[in-house]
């Protein structure tokens, strides 16, 4: 660092004039810096912070509010969702619901259908009881939260029942009738 003085030249670090005293200013020594190699180096940092958002995603208020987000992201869905296994729409099967039987109409195409649920993240099995027209239970099938779960249609009154166990007190059951649209159109039994 040459002073302005005297034109000694000076170490970068300097904070006066080693020949004649004269204090050097912050905005000098800055200056100084920028010219060395480190100064260099510095400069090219603080380009790549910027274009990879380093300064935005290093900022205590960027990390608070990301967590924030978060929360609000979770909360929405768990309040549109909640916490119970629910019937998703699909391109396959109509849904319809008995509000005073609670319980579900799926109406498909083929003979069988991929039952598409919604799953909280708390759930690790389901078990697919399958009811014949007498209320007898005539298969058991648990399944793992990642398998496709395949229900029958049936002209009869069978129907299934899926339940999970999400904690030990506490069960959770749909029962769902899944009839073929061309069938129920000829008996009536679904409007």
């Amino acid at each position: 660092m040459k002073c302005k003085k005297c034109n000694q030249n000076n170490i970068v670090s300097a904070s006066y004039c080693q020949n004649c005293g004269n204090p050097f200013t912050p905005e000098e020594k800055k200056q100084a810096r920028s010219k060395t190699f480190v100064g260099r180096l510095e400069k090219i940092e603080n380009v790549y912070k910027i274009c990879t958002l380093k300064t935005v995603t290093d900022n205590l208020l960027f990390k608070i509010g990301s967590i924030f987000i978060i929360l609000l992201v979770g909360i929405g869905v768990w309040i549109q969702n909640g916490s119970h296994i629910k019937i998703l729409e699909d391109k396959n099967y109509q849904i319809q619901y008995n509000t005073k039987n609670k319980e579900y109409y799926l109406l498909v195409e083929k003979e069988q259908t991929n039952l598409k649920l919604y799953i909280p993240n708390s759930l690790k099995k389901l078990k697919v009881n399958h009811y014949n027209q007498e209320d007898e239970l005539t298969e058991t099938k648990e399944y793992k939260v990642k398998d496709s779960i395949v229900l029958k249609s049936s002209s009869s009154n069978e129907y299934y029942i899926i339940s999970s166990n999400q904690d030990k007190k506490k069960k959770e059951g749909l029962k769902i009738y899944v009839f073929k649209k061309e069938e129920t159109k000829k008996s009536g039994n679904v409007e």
